[in-house]
């Protein structure tokens, strides 16, 4: 099932603010910035980047009451902290640059474009700096074509995941990746709800690491016995010390690394299929028990990693769990 679009939408927005600085000093760096308008030149040049977004949307998805939805939450997820003066700004870019399509829609997206950067120009000085339309013009052309790429990717932003991971390892935290995104990787999922990274660090010097970014932290609930980080209104989870209550005990899941998927590191298969099997049964959801078949059926086509389950059987697993692991085929040795 593909996500909503709102959040869809706050995922975009999350994606955008994660590049902006970098967007930002290469346009500063670029030498085109009015001189003691740079203020002025940001407000202008953010509302383009957004509207750039915009177009990507409607590019990915066709404009409909969904590209609506996901417009809304990305305006109200990338500029929550906005004034409503400023807010008002927006709109109004909106209409002006609309207009602007309206008008050239038979011209060709260069001419498009074009004008779109002269008229984010025109609104930070009168007249236009030439030399700042045409970078703001190219910009805006890269956001648009970026921004529909991201819609149309079947998981969250990447930027994301790599952000909230080299801010672990950079406080010297191990993680993986793990969740429908570890299936995604093996070609066992086309979609992605949220990025998943689990590591074997407390609670407290996961936010530490992650000590600037907009957070919210739950402990222990139901059969859950771990803690985890919600970041970017949830695209991402940090999930500290895995762990489950179940009837024999706590079982706790350990986040050992095997391969890598896009340079991002993969939390074992075998402790996955543990996790989604104990999640299929402890909170009764059927989902998550086909999750734990797939991840299952695929160790027993390519073989088991012994050491990762050696670590696994130590745990208080029912008979039925101890025994699906014991008979997994080992990896062949190279």
């Amino acid at each position: 099932m593909s996500a909503a679009p709102s959040d869809r939408g706050r995922s975009l927005a999350h994606w955008l603010a994660g590049l902006a600085p970098s967007l930002w000093r290469d346009l500063t760096e670029s030498g085109v910035v009015p001189t003691g308008l740079e203020s002025r030149t940001r407000e202008e040049w953010e509302a383009l980047l957004l509207y750039g977004c915009v177009r990507g949307a409607v590019a990915a998805g066709g404009f409909n009451r969904e590209s609506i939805e996901t417009v809304d939450a990305l305006n109200g997820t990338f500029g929550r902290d906005w004034s409503a003066e400023r807010r008002t700004m927006l709109a109004d870019r909106y209409a002006d640059y609309g207009a602007i399509g309206q008008e050239l829609q038979h011209a060709g997206a260069d001419r498009v474009e074009a004008r779109l950067g002269e008229a984010c120009a025109a609104h930070v000085q009168a007249p236009p700096d030439a030399a700042l339309a045409e970078v703001l013009a190219a910009m805006h052309e890269s956001i648009v074509e970026a921004s529909a790429e991201v819609m149309r990717a079947p998981h969250p932003p990447l930027t994301l995941l790599q952000e909230a991971g080299e801010r672990l390892r950079r406080a010297g935290i191990e993680w993986g990746l793990g969740g429908s995104g570890l299936l995604h990787a093996h070609a066992l999922a086309s979609h992605i709800g949220d990025w998943d990274l689990q590591c074997d660090a407390s609670p407290e010097e996961c936010e530490r690491a992650l000590a600037g970014l907009v957070m919210h932290r739950s402990d222990h609930g139901g059969c859950h016995a771990d803690h985890k980080l919600a970041l970017w209104d949830g695209a991402v989870e940090v999930i500290a010390r895995f762990a489950f209550f179940t009837p024999r005990g706590v079982v706790r899941i350990p986040a050992r690394v095997n391969g890598s998927w896009q340079g991002v590191p993969l939390v074992s298969r075998e402790c996955w299929a543990v996790a989604y099997t104990l999640l299929g049964e402890l909170d009764g959801l059927p989902a998550r028990t086909e999750k734990a078949e797939q991840l299952f059926d695929s160790l027993e086509r390519t073989g088991a990693d012994p050491s990762t389950v050696a670590a696994l059987l130590s745990q208080p697993l029912s008979d039925g769990l101890l025994e699906r692991l014991r008979s997994l085929p080992p990896q062949p040795v190279d």
